[in-house]
């Protein structure tokens, strides 16, 4: 039997050498996946980076947002309710648990009641805005309260509510405010609250808020103007369900900003398997939430949201009979640190926009900053919100732009 010829050392030596290259890749691969996977066990914390939450998300953040849908009812609690026009309001007579809010019965902060047509020789304001209008102090120390003491010819309508952006403003001061005929109107722009104004679901923006609650907003339409979308909810039983099943979903995926520019975050991706690209998005969607990257982007729907905000509203007032109307911007305690830290107001560029508008504007951080300068920030902020300090140094900066800008003003 002839002997078979060997096989060609030639021919031996690349399939040698295509197995180690296999077993390498092989190595390396096995070697990434461990790695990544090593990476969610190990820096992924009970669905949290850095005490921000990785995706994917459900539509609850925390035990208090589950506490609050589990017990929403028509009631809410002892001062806001649910309000399917605005999201959220005052309770007409309310009071809040610790009695520092009281409500009067028109469902506005106030110790008492107005008449509808304001009386002979007194300059009436409706302040509209967030919190920092509200005031997280007691009724007879927020700033509406100091300008009626530091005048009392001044009647100052506190429509303020907590967690509201001028798009909820806009709205209320349409169907509360109008009736009370305002001679002036001051809008309360907290630096902050730009965002909220292209949110619909608070908890996508704001993760680690203790209330799920939604909102409607506005869109800007292709003449520039402003198409309001309503609140997705119609009544608390169907907030609740809505949440609880995921349907609110639906609505979110085409109308609230902060689910919209990270949509994955909200579905159950393979891609999510992968602990290193589950920690990728999370730093993805949690980006772009600093008011100062908005402030500076003019073309951003941010931005041109609340530019267009304010000129309607601007507009609207004075059809109904308001001689002014003054967008007050209103610096958090972190923004003010940026003033102290000599960073240059970056909501200036809003303001100027809003004064070419023909809209009159007060930015109260010169004064603020001050009076941080000699007492320190504790005097001014307790929580994030204006003291009783605070609030006054408002009223009185705001009391010197009525009378400047209004010599025969009361």
């Amino acid at each position: 039997m002839t002997p078979s010829p060997a096989e060609p050392v030639s021919s031996q030596v690349p399939r040698s050498r295509r197995r180690r290259r296999v077993f390498k890749l092989a190595v390396i691969l096995a070697t990434l996946v461990l790695a990544d996977q090593l990476a969610g066990v190990l820096l992924i914390r009970n669905g949290r980076f850095r005490g921000k939450p990785v995706p994917p998300y459900e539509l609850v953040f925390n035990d208090a947002q589950r506490r609050h849908v589990r017990e929403m009812t028509e009631r809410w609690d002892s001062y806001t309710r649910f309000d399917p026009e605005l999201g959220w309001s005052i309770r007409p007579g309310g009071i809040s648990d610790d009695g520092r809010y009281r409500a009067n019965n028109a469902g506005f902060r106030a110790d008492r009641d107005y008449d509808l047509v304001p009386p002979p020789g007194v300059l009436r304001i409706a302040a509209m805005g967030e919190s920092f209008t509200h005031g997280a102090t007691g009724n007879a120390d927020t700033w509406c309260a100091y300008l009626e003491r530091l005048n009392p010819v001044l009647e100052a309508l506190n429509f303020g509510v907590n967690g509201y952006g001028l798009d909820q403003a806009l709205l209320r001061y349409r169907r509360d405010a109008v009736p009370y005929r305002p001679h002036t109107v001051i809008l309360g722009l907290m630096v902050e609250n730009l965002l909220r104004h292209v949110s619909v679901y608070r908890p996508a923006y704001h993760h680690d808020t203790i209330s799920a609650v939604v909102k409607p907003r506005f869109r800007i339409d292709g003449a520039g103007g402003l198409t309001l979308i309503p609140c997705p909810a119609e009544s608390i039983a169907a907030l609740k369900s809505d949440i609880e099943s995921g349907a609110i979903l639906k609505a979110l995926r085409t109308t609230d900003y902060w689910v919209m520019r990270a949509p994955l975050a909200y579905e159950r991706s393979p891609l999510f398997a992968s602990g290193v690209f589950r920690l990728i998005y999370a730093v993805h969607e949690n980006a772009a939430r600093s008011p100062r990257e908005h402030y500076l982007d003019p073309e951003g729907e941010p931005y041109r949201v609340t530019l267009a905000l304010v000129r309607v509203f601007n507009d609207e007032a004075r059809r109904n009979g308001a001689q002014r109307v003054i967008l007050l911007l209103m610096p958090d305690e972190g923004a003010l640190f940026d003033r102290w830290d000599g960073v240059e107001p970056y909501w200036e560029g809003l303001l100027s926009e809003a004064r070419n508008a023909g809209v009159e504007t007060l930015d109260v951080s010169p004064r603020l900053l001050d009076a941080m300068t000699t007492l320190g920030a504790a005097a001014l902020f307790s929580k994030n919100h204006y003291t009783p300090l605070g609030n006054r140094l408002v009223a009185e900066a705001l009391l010197q732009v009525l009378h400047r800008e209004n010599p025969g003003a009361p």
